[in-house]
């Protein structure tokens, strides 16, 4: 007998099955799509920014590209990728939208936004990984 389906994945492994066909598909999450916005926002992450040194402070906005990026990565079914993704466009849009109306003042602002944005998704993935741990405990 032929199988007609064969999904491309290891059952045994965690990373959810949608996560193999859109891996890195927000490569510009948390950021202004136009280059004009991005020395505004990029002033506003870093002066949101609560870490100590000034080259820390610089790369803020990076970091918070990494931390959407993990965000998709650690989901752990389709169902939470499903619902990570929609939240990272719904955010990055927000995050656009702010930019383009607001002009420098916008971006300034919502360079804050995103870094708050991106906490909010850290505080998600680490209580995510608390909670599975404490359920395979039992």
């Amino acid at each position: 007998m032929v199988d007609l389906i064969e999904l491309p994945i290891d059952p045994m492994e965690d990373t959810p099955f949608l996560a193999h066909y859109f891996p890195n598909i927000f490569a510009k999450a948390l950021v202004p799509l136009n280059p004009h916005r991005w020395p505004a926002f990029a002033a506003g992450s870093a002066m949101a920014s609560e870490m100590p040194e000034f080259g820390d402070k610089i790369q803020t906005p990076l970091n918070n590209l990494v931390v959407a990026k993990e965000y998709l990565e650690t989901s752990k079914s389709d169902e939470q990728w499903r619902d990570r993704f929609w939240q990272v466009i719904q955010d990055t849009v927000s995050i656009n939208g702010a930019c383009e109306m607001g002009e420098n003042l916008g971006s300034f602002g919502a360079g804050a936004a995103a870094n708050k944005i991106a906490d909010d998704y850290m505080d998600e993935m680490v209580e995510t990984s608390f909670t599975l741990r404490q359920r395979s405990l039992r």
